[in-house]
Order: structure tokens, then C-alpha cells, then sequence
């Protein structure tokens, strides 16, 4: 009987892609199901435990631990299956199976096959009744529901009837786990209409259609990438305990007794290092649910055959000759995705290429389903040609070891002659400066009187005529020298900068430089000294030299100081000798003397917003549900969606903390993408909720008294994320303040009925308030509602400092001024624009560019739409936030 083929591994044996990264996933949102838990009640709670779709909400209550790394394994581990619904993992030499079969037997969920399944017939649901509670969830009739928009409808549904409140639940199972996209994603609206009937709801094969949905993310992921896997991801972690069950076991912390589904037997437990390694040494394997064997493949429509999948199947039925034995032989080792693990070096190509240099090849692969074993002479051929290579990279590995010690002795060679030569430079300058210094003082003559020698004798008339005429003869004019007479000085300056260039140029020569004779007598040291000499004399200590002198002067904290003064002025270029200060006076040179590119005024902040941003905004808000319904407590309540848009475009409306935070969120996303587009990356955009929060923790924090030293306080708990850079969320900067962050923008209300922006500078330790409108709050209120800021920031940035560095903060409150010069600081002329004027003062500030009288009450609409297209475009924002002030309670 011919052997029979079976399928190639994705990935050649022992060459998997790396897992260092973990798989993305979006099921189980646990916003969403924490406000589900929340709003409904434990008998609610218990009712839905025990509905047809009770094991989502049992799984919620199991806390199960995702383990990444194990689905990852078994997911590299796979082998070719051309099948669309169901996919194979050979671990070791032994396959498993994970099909829809699998999969019921793991969740207990209803898996009967329907036509169209994912087109349910919705004919019979009550049109009205659908807007109605369309319209209570705050979405739009042609959407199927986000998790997001169950997660803000989970706050307002206290008042809602059992059946709405059993609906919101059904519907967060099915966006949380069925469909388990991105929470932002609208879910499908053809499946998730069928709420409305209930009945026929809990009756719908939503097992099918969870692990339909599965394994179209599965089979569509790039394995070889980092790769999010949406739906019910948690299920394949489960296979992996109940395909080997030692394996389960040990790693998947199983329930006591005996629990049903298989879903809830498992707690889960986090990957540990080397997962491979131990699921590759399982020997007890549940490789599928057995079945009759004309079910063995689930009823799917539009499925195809694979015969070697077929093969697989028949050595499990007994039909290739009885019980089937898997061996390592079964499988071909190499696998149908080659990967190159080798780091790609930049100016490297990494592609192969022939020993005849004709240009790139790929790899040969064996045809597919060859068995892998050799022959004789082919393995005899093959070691031969090992050891041909093992011999030639020996000979060339020998050449280039010989060659590098030769090069390393020339280089201890030059070292040598080197150190030489600054040994006898040295030398010569130890002695040439006593020589000075006896010089000086045989300088040293009485006011009236001959000089003496130093034996007490008087000079020999004839060495003082020697001088007489030396001197003479350097105030003779040249005649060959048309720039006049040269001083003795300035001749002897410039024979020394031509020694030193001699000097230099025989040092690099390696050659030994011809010393001047010593004087060894005085008569001697009275002689004419050589250039080099002079080359010593017109030494000139080194801004580091003279650094180092301060220090040595100077005690400990300050010598601190001017090694900071030193590593700043490191960046800055310096005047030359000649330069007598920065030439920037004229538009054509003023930028000659930057240190580095001008940054800022990425993009214009004023642009207006065209037509077709108009129409994308006004369908937007159109979409949402509530139209035409009038502005009242109750419709806000009801319709938080549209008044958010409402008031976001109104210039009547005042802008509350959800659109001030969105906006702030939109700045913080330009400068992580584009930091170029702002006058610096080392400041930080804060939300408004840093500043509402301190100010209601301040009365907390003044009750403690502080100790001798004035600390003791203890400081509001979010304040050391804000410090850290963890909030604001999203999109987190991690940025510590005072390390990676000089300044702070901050958007401020003022008496909770005015905003403001706030620019802090913490090397400065000054705050400036930009207030579009002074007069609202008077200096004396303004200096009460400032200090909450004023007085918790030198606090907070002295306690979170590291110990060294702790003597830099005091704790005197910061500074602050606000100028009110309109001319600079441009003003509202309504009481509800304070919020835009905030934004675009700190947008304009962080861009570098200063507030233009472009800024101004009839260019508002025109600011307020262009806005809300870029929240709609750039951050995908579609409504107000949850605000969560669970730190304030």
C-alpha cells in the first residue's frame, strides 16, 4: 500500500516566527461588562447564567486568565488545510483538530446549521418598537450597536423595563463576544435586530455564528506579523486544554470537579517562558471529537475537499490499515513559509544569490508531499560537502585571525611612538617653565640703581650692548616688508603658531620631534630660544581646563551647577575669537547662527473648513438619534449623542469638559505623530479632569498639617499618574514631568462657569492664564480659584523627585500672572465661546505662532465646524466620553 500524503506545516520545524509579541484581541471588554454588572441585578444576573447563551455570562464571572503565548503556539504550529472552517496543528508528530465539532463540545453553544446565516429574516419585528429602543441605545437605525454605545447606554438604562435591560444584555454579548471587534466598531445590524424578539434570539445558532466568525479571523491573519484575532479568542486557549489534557492539567488551573461546558473548567494561567518546549513534550492527546464518520466534517456552505486533510481523516477512522501510530516521518520538517531571521542591515541586501554572481535566487523547495527521507549516496554526498566548507572556513577564518594580530601590532606600534613623542613634549615643558620662572625673577630690578647678576657682580657691559643692539635692530623697518616694522612680540607669536603647525604635522608623522637644546648654565639659558620654546610660552588653557579650575575652587553643590552650565552650552555653538556678538539683523543671515532647524507652525490652526467637511459633519449629526427634538434637561439625558454634536457646533452653546478633553486628545495624537509640527516635543497636553480634580482634593490636602520640614501632605491619588505620564488617556505620552517634560498646557475652569488655559512652566516655576475674558473673574477671586494649582505643583514635583535631585523644588508656590492686553490676547465677545478661545490659545502657543486677530467672535462657527470634522476624522471620536470620577467618591 502506497504511503499516504499528508499536509505540509506552515513553518519549517524549530523555525517559528517569534513570540515576543503578544496576540491583540478585543472579547471580553471589561468596560462594558463591568457596567453591565453594574446596572443589572443578581437575580437578572443569575436569570441570563441560565439562558441559551448563559456560558458568556458564567465566563465573565470566571475572571479566566488569557494566556497569549499559548495560542500563539498552537497557531504557528499548523499545518496546511485548504478546508475554510476548520484548521490543524500538528504538536510534536500529532495533530489536532479544531472544528466547529471542537467547538461545541468546548461552549455548549447551540451550533445547528441555518441557511443565511449571517441574513437572518427579521420580517416579523415591529419596526417601531426597533427605532424606539434603537433610539434609547443612542444609535442610528442603520448601525448595529458598538460596544461603546452599550457600555454609556449601560448608565442611563436604570429606568428601563426587564425586557430592554435583558436586551442591553444579549447585545453586549453579542458585540463583546460574538462579533468582538475594535469597541468603536459598529457591530452588524441584519443580526443584532433580532433582540427585539427574544425568543427567537436565545433560539439562534449563535454558537455557528461565533465560530464562524473565528475562524475567518484565524485563517486571516498574518502569523509571520503581529496579528490581532477578533470574536471569542478565549476558546482557542481552551482547545490547547482539552487537545492535551496533562497539558490543561498543569498550565490551564482546572475547576474542582466536574464542570460543564468544557469553557468553564479552565481559570486560565498566564504563559510561561518556554511554552513551546512544553507543549512539544505532550504525549496524551484528545486529537478531535469522534463522530460518525459521515458527519465527520460539519454541514458548511460553499465548503471545498483537501485530500490530504482527507488522509488525516481516514488514519483516524482505521481506514489506512487499522490504528494509525503518528510518527515524525508523517510529516514533511519544512514547512511552505520560509522565514529569514536574520537582522537586516541597512545598506544589505538580504536576498541569496548564486556562487556565479547572476543575481538573486530563491531557496529550492521539495515538492510538495515527497516523503524527506534520503539515500546512501545522497547522504554520502552531503557529508562530503560539509566537510569541503568546514575546511575552506577554517583556512579563511585562520587568514583573517593571522591578519588582525598583524594589524594590532602596528597599531600598539604607533600607540607607542605616540606616547613617546608626549613624554618628551612634556619633558621640554617642565623645563622650559622653571627656566620662566628664573626669568621672572632675574626680571625683577630696584627702582634706582644697576642691576645685579645673581652672584652680586654687575652685568658684563658688552651682553648689555648685545641687548642694546638686539632691541635696536627689532625697531628697524624692513625694507623688504612693505607692512612696516614688526615688534619682537608678534614676531616671536607668529614663529610660534609656525613651530606648533610643525609640531603637530610631526606628531602625526610618528616622528619623534627634534627637541631644542636645555640650557644647562645660565649663560646658556641668556642664548636666543628656539620657536618650539616659544610654541610652549603661547599656551592657552582650554574652556574645560578652566572648568576644572572653577571646580577645584568652587564647593560641591556649586561645581554641580557648573556641570550642568557645562553640558548646556556643549549644544550652543560659540562666537568666534574675532566675533564680538550674533549678527541677526538682517532677514537674509539671521538664521546663520542656529543650532538646529527651526521647529513649529506645522499647520495652519485657522484653516478653514470647506463644503464637503460641512456636509460630513451636519450627516453625521443628522444621523443621530433625537432629531428634531428641542433642547430640555430631559432630551439631553435622553439624547446625549446629538446635544454633545449640538452644543459642539452652536456658537450659543458653552463647550463642557467631554469636548474639551476630545480636543485636547486630538492635540495630543498631531504632537505623538507629527512632533515636528510644534516648537518642542518636551511639553505636555493635560485634560481638564487634572484640574477639576485637584481643585476638589485641595480642601483634603490643607487639612494635613505638614511637618517641620513642610511636607507630609499627602498628594491626590492620580496626581503620580499625571506625573508619570500614564494619564491622560488615550494615548499616553509616558513622559515624566521635570525629567522628559519642561511645560504644561493645561485647559482650567474657572468658578466651574469659565474656562481658561493655563501654561505652566516647571524649570521657571510660573504659571501663565490665558483668559479670553478678564473681566469675568475678578484678581482677587482669581488668586483663590489659582491655588489648588499654585501651591500643589511645587509640592508634587519635590515629593515624586529622585532624592538627589530633591533640593531643586521648593516648596514656594509658583507664580503666575494674566495679561489682559487685548491686543495680545485676543477676547470673546459672548459668554459661550471661552472654550474654543482655550483650545486655540493653546493650540497656537504649543505651535509657536502668536494669537492672531484672526481669533475672534465672527471666525468662531468657522473654528467650532472645522473642529468637529477633524475630532470626526482624526480620532474617530463620535460622542461625549464616560466621564469616570469613581477617584472623587
Amino acid at each position: 500500500m502506497e504511503k499516504p500524503t499528508f499536509p505540509r506545516r506552515f513553518f519549517t520545524k524549530g523555525s517559528d516566527p517569534e513570540s515576543d509579541k503578544s496576540i491583540g484581541y478585543y472579547s471580553n471588554n471589561t468596560k462594558l461588562f463591568a457596567a453591565l454588572t453594574t446596572l443589572l441585578t443578581d437575580d437578572e444576573w443569575a436569570e441570563l447564567e441560565e439562558s441559551p447563551l448563559g456560558v458568556f455570562f458564567r465566563f465573565v464571572n470566571s475572571k479566566f486568565s488569557w494566556a497569549s503565548m499559548i495560542v500563539k503556539c498552537m497557531l504557528n504550529m499548523q499545518i496546511v488545510c485548504k478546508k475554510p472552517f476548520e484548521i490543524w496543528s500538528v504538536v510534536g508528530s500529532n495533530p489536532v483538530r479544531f472544528s466547529l465539532h471542537e467547538f461545541e463540545h468546548i461552549t455548549g453553544l447551540n451550533c445547528e446549521y441555518r441557511e443565511n446565516l449571517k441574513a437572518p429574516l427579521t420580517a416579523d419585528i415591529d419596526e417601531n418598537e426597533f427605532s424606539e429602543f434603537w433610539e434609547k441605545l443612542g444609535v442610528h437605525t442603520k448601525f448595529g450597536p458598538s460596544v461603546d454605545n452599550l457600555t454609556r447606554a449601560c448608565g442611563w438604562a436604570q429606568d428601563w423595563s426587564k425586557e430592554d435591560r435583558k436586551r442591553l444584555a444579549y447585545l453586549a454579548v453579542y458585540a463583546g463576544f460574538i462579533v468582538g471587534e475594535r469597541q468603536t466598531i459598529a457591530t452588524p445590524v441584519e443580526m443584532a435586530k433580532l433582540v427585539m424578539d427574544l425568543e427567537e434570539f436565545e433560539g439562534y445558532p449563535w454558537g455557528r455564528v461565533a465560530f464562524l466568525n473565528l475562524i475567518e479571523s484565524v485563517k486571516s491573519a498574518n502569523l509571520t506579523k503581529h496579528y490581532y484575532i477578533n470574536r471569542f479568542v478565549e476558546v482557542l486557549q481552551v482547545w490547547s486544554y482539552y487537545a492535551m489534557p496533562s497539558f490543561g492539567q498543569d498550565f490551564g488551573e482546572p475547576v474542582v470537579g466536574r464542570v460543564s461546558p468544557t469553557m468553564m473548567a479552565f481559570k486560565g494561567m498566564k504563559g510561561r517562558k518556554n511554552i513551546m518546549q512544553t507543549l512539544l513534550a505532550q504525549v496524551n492527546f484528545n486529537h478531535m471529537i469522534m463522530v460518525d464518520r459521515d458527519n465527520a466534517y460539519p454541514r458548511w456552505d460553499n465548503d471545498v475537499d483537501d485530500e490530504h486533510i482527507e488522509n488525516v481523516m481516514k488514519a483516524f477512522y482505521g481506514e489506512l490499515g487499522g490504528t494509525w501510530r503518528w510518527k515524525p516521518s508523517d510529516w514533511i520538517s519544512e514547512g511552505v513559509i520560509v522565514l529569514d531571521k536574520v537582522k537586516e542591515e541597512k545598506g544589505i541586501d538580504k536576498k541569496r544569490h548564486l556562487d556565479s554572481g547572476l543575481g538573486p535566487s530563491k531557496r529550492p523547495c521539495p515538492a510538495y508531499g515527497i516523503d524527506g527521507h534520503t539515500s546512501g549516496a545522497s547522504w554520502d554526498t552531503f557529508q562530503s560537502t560539509v566537510a569541503a566548507m568546514f575546511e575552506q572556513f577554517s583556512k579563511q577564518q585562520t587568514g583573517e585571525i593571522g591578519l588582525r594580530f598583524d594589524r594590532l601590532d602596528e597599531k600598539v606600534e604607533v600607540l607607542t611612538s605616540k606616547i613617546s613623542c608626549m613624554e618628551s613634549t612634556i619633558e621640554k615643558l617642565q623645563i622650559v617653565m622653571s627656566e620662566e620662572e628664573r626669568e621672572a625673577k632675574d626680571r625683577v630690578k630696584p627702582d634706582n640703581g644697576p642691576a645685579f647678576s645673581p652672584d652680586g657682580k654687575l652685568p658684563d657691559e658688552s651682553e648689555a650692548a648685545k641687548e642694546h643692539d638686539t632691541s635696536n635692530a627689532a625697531k628697524e623697518p624692513d625694507n623688504n616688508n612693505p607692512a612696516g616694522p614688526v615688534s619682537t612680540d608678534n614676531s616671536r607669536k607668529f614663529s610660534a603658531r609656525i613651530a606648533a603647525k610643525q609640531t603637530m604635522d610631526e606628531s602625526d608623522k610618528l616622528e619623534n620631534p627634534k627637541l631644542p637644546p636645555i640650557a644647562s648654565s645660565e649663560s646658556e639659558s641668556e642664548t636666543p630660544e628656539e620657536e618650539s620654546c616659544e610654541l610652549l610660552r603661547e599656551y592657552f588653557p582650554t574652556k574645560e581646563e578652566k572648568i576644572a579650575d572653577l571646580k577645584r575652587r568652587q564647593p560641591k553643590d556649586t561645581a554641580k551647577v557648573i556641570d550642568a552650565k557645562a553640558r548646556k552650552t556643549e549644544r550652543l555653538r560659540t562666537l568666534a575669537q574675532t566675533q564680538n556678538g550674533i549678527y541677526v539683523g538682517s532677514s537674509t543671515v539671521k538664521r546663520m547662527f542656529s543650532n538646529k532647524e527651526p521647529r513649529g507652525r506645522g499647520y495652519d490652526p485657522f484653516r478653514k473648513a470647506d463644503k464637503q467637511m460641512k456636509e460630513v459633519v451636519l450627516d453625521h449629526y443628522k444621523s443621530c438619534p433625537g432629531l428634531g427634538k428641542k433642547k430640555t434637561i430631559k432630551t439631553v439625558h435622553d439624547y446625549p449623542l446629538r446635544f454633545w454634536w449640538y452644543d459642539l457646533l452652536n456658537q450659543n452653546e458653552w463647550l463642557i469638559d467631554t469636548h474639551m478633553n476630545a480636543a485636547v486628545y486630538l492635540l495630543r495624537t498631531r504632537l505623538l505623530d507629527h512632533p515636528e509640527w510644534f516648537r518642542s516635543d518636551r511639553f505636555c497636553l493635560v485634560d481638564t479632569t487634572f484640574g477639576q480634580y485637584w481643585t476638589a482634593k485641595y480642601d483634603e490636602f490643607k487639612m494635613i498639617e505638614p511637618n517641620e520640614l513642610g511636607e507630609g501632605r499627602p498628594l491626590p491619588t492620580l496626581s503620580y499618574d499625571y506625573y508619570k505620564g500614564v494619564l491622560p488617556e488615550p494615548r499616553p505620552t509616558n513622559k515624566i514631568w521635570g525629567v522628559d517634560i519642561d511645560e504644561l498646557y493645561i485647559p482650567f475652569n474657572l468658578n466651574g462657569d469659565h474656562w481658561v488655559a493655563l501654561f505652566v512652566s516647571l524649570p521657571k516655576r510660573h504659571i501663565t492664564i490665558y483668559d479670553s475674558k478678564p473681566s469675568h473673574v475678578k484678581p482677587g477671586l482669581l488668586a483663590s480659584l489659582i491655588e489648588p494649582v499654585t501651591v500643589m505643583f511645587p509640592y508634587l514635583m519635590r515629593q515624586l523627585a529622585d532624592e538627589d535631585k530633591k533640593y531643586e523644588w521648593t516648596l514656594e508656590p509658583f507664580t503666575y500672572d494674566r495679561p489682559i492686553d487685548q491686543a495680545s490676547v485676543p477676547q470673546q465677545a459672548n459668554g459661550s465661546d471661552c472654550g474654543v478661545f482655550t483650545l486655540k490659545f493653546i493650540e497656537c502657543h504649543a505651535l509657536g505662532i502668536e494669537f492672531p486677530q484672526t481669533l475672534c467672535h465672527k471666525n468662531i462657527p468657522s473654528l467650532r465646524l472645522r473642529l468637529a470634522y477633524d475630532l470626526f476624522e482624526e480620532t474617530g471620536v463620535r460622542g461625549p466620553k464616560e466621564r469616570d470620577w469613581s477617584e472623587l467618591d
